[in-house]
């Protein structure tokens, strides 16, 4: 389950990266608020990894990354609905 979030968010990370080069190369983006957010999701990552193989080392990684997951769809969902 570890390799997979991993490796789940490389793609995403990457593909983040090129774009926020090119909307700041065409000057739709404030590159310090760019620089603040990636600051900020690394932060996350540093976080979350040592809690995930800790996760990993009771054998329960697997449902809490599931319902992680789940809670910020539903999450996310619901805000997008109020929104309209």
């Amino acid at each position: 389950m570890i390799n997979a979030v991993g490796t789940g968010l490389t793609f995403p990370v990457i593909v983040s990266s090129f774009g926020g080069i090119r909307h700041y190369l065409a000057g739709n983006t404030i590159i310090k608020i760019s620089l603040i957010v990636g600051f900020i999701s690394f932060v996350g990552v540093c976080i979350s990894q040592p809690s995930v193989s800790y996760l990993n080392r009771l054998n329960t990684a697997g449902f809490f990354i599931r319902m992680v997951y789940i809670i910020l769809l539903l999450v996310l969902g619901i805000l997008t609905l109020r929104k309209r």
